[in-house]
């Protein structure tokens, strides 16, 4: 009974001795696993942050061994007690800039102006930044809202350009208009001109206190349709004065037009009178009157400036005997051939003139005697060979010419009287002759 017992004893031991070396058996294999899970967790960790790799570094030398005795399992346990201290601080530190991050991100989406369409948006970030959430998460949200904001600034930015466009355009045209009323606004009433002033005043004060884009286009809409308006109203206003204007002026355009037809017609009339006052109506030569001053001017002139004067007194011969023969058209028609033919001998400075009757006054200015001399018979000479004929019959004509130079001492008088001794002389000599002085 006793041996029975022992044995069982036996048996007993001999299992948990096998037991006892089972679990060791197991224990060795499970500590190898655990030192080659810490050995990798230790290499994935290492580097990831400056302040850990210190204390990682003992903790991969002491897990280099493949037995984990008492030393290197105090080692073990003292180096994860103080890396767990030091990743406890990495955490705070991390803790602490992540919160300075999100303070940031939260002061930036302060500082920008969230449009009204990304407001919801907005306010989910803000509270997601308050509230601690992940860093990740974080800046991911605050960089998706900021993208929004700008999407929609360029949208704004492109919808401004085009604004600015039209706007552009709408005042180059009221430009236009300003240019084309600009005089006539001075000339206005000026309760027309305060309204202007007054309405650009006002669209200024209202653009420049207003920030919102849809509203500033408007108001600056609703300013520029009331100044195109005014001046709208005003050109209308303005043509209709124009119109009125431009009615009176051909009104007076057709009255000027009837006071110049007047004023020609009376410009004819004077020069008529004149002509008739200063012209002989059978020579249409210079008359008596218009001679004598011809005479006293060319006399004056010969005073001042000391140059030579000749004067020509013509008389046509048997004049009487003509008139009597042949009538008087006849003696008309005589006179006229001989101041055609003395008219057309002499220079345009020259003068010739029916003084009267039948005598003709010719002045030479600037012509000795011997010059007037010469002239003088060529002209008598172009009368006696003119042909003139009266009923179909030849009538001889012939003319004689007392001629004088102005002299020192001369007066007016003693000079034509000069000249008419010397035609007394021609005619009492034979006629058909010049006489010089």
């Amino acid at each position: 009974m006793a041996e029975s017992e022992l044995d069982k004893w036996k048996k007993r031991c001999l299992a948990l001795a096998e037991e006892v070396d089972d679990w060791q058996t197991r224990c060795e294999r499970m500590g190898r696993r655990l030192q080659k899970v810490l050995a990798r967790l230790v290499c994935a960790f290492e580097g990831q942050s400056q302040g850990l790799d210190p204390y990682l570094v003992p903790l991969r030398e002491a897990l280099r061994g493949h037995v984990l005795d008492e030393n290197r399992l105090e080692n073990l346990d003292t180096s994860s007690d103080v890396l767990l201290r030091v990743s406890e601080q990495i955490r705070c530190e991390q803790a602490a800039r992540d919160q300075d991050l999100h303070s940031c991100l939260l002061r930036l989406l302060q500082a920008v102006e969230i449009p009204p369409a990304l407001t919801d948006l907005g306010e989910q970030v803000s509270a997601c930044l308050k509230q601690g959430e992940a860093t990740k998460e974080a800046i991911e949200g605050t960089a998706r809202l900021l993208a929004e904001v700008y999407v929609r600034l360029r949208q704004e930015r492109a919808e401004l350009e085009v604004f600015l466009g039209q706007l552009t355009a709408r005042l180059q045209l009221l430009t236009v208009q300003a240019q084309d009323v600009g005089q006539l606004l001075q000339a206005s009433e000026g309760d027309r001109s305060m309204t202007l002033t007054a309405q650009v005043d006002h669209l200024r004060a209202s653009t420049l206190g207003e920030t919102s884009l849809e509203a500033l286009k408007l108001i600056i809409a609703e300013k520029l349709d009331a100044l195109s308006a005014q001046l709208h109203a005003f050109l209308q206003e303005e043509a209709k004065r124009n119109a009125q204007a431009a009615e009176q002026i051909g009104a007076m355009t057709e009255r000027l037009q009837e006071l110049e037809q007047e004023s020609y017609g009376l410009r004819q009339k004077l020069k008529q009178a004149y002509h008739q006052a200063r012209y002989d109506p059978v020579t249409d030569l210079p008359n008596r009157k218009a001679t004598d001053e011809s005479l006293a001017q060319e006399f004056a002139r010969w005073q001042r400036f000391k140059q030579p004067l000749s004067v020509l007194l013509w008389d046509l011969d048997h004049f009487k005997q003509i008139n009597d023969r042949f009538g008087h058209q006849a003696g008309d028609k005589a006179l006229r051939v001989v101041g055609q033919i003395l008219r057309e001998g002499i220079r345009a400075v020259d003068f010739v003139g029916r003084y009267g009757g039948e005598e003709f006054l010719m002045l030479l200015p600037g012509t000795e005697l011997a010059g007037a001399t010469k002239l003088a018979e060529k002209l008598r000479e172009a009368v006696k060979r003119c042909g003139f004929h009266s009923r179909g019959e030849p009538v001889p004509i012939t003319v004689s010419c007392g001629l004088t130079c102005a002299r020192a001492g001369d007066t007016l008088a003693s000079l034509f009287e000069r000249a008419d001794q010397a035609l007394y002389q021609a005619k009492r000599t034979g006629r058909d002759r010049c006489v010089g002085v």
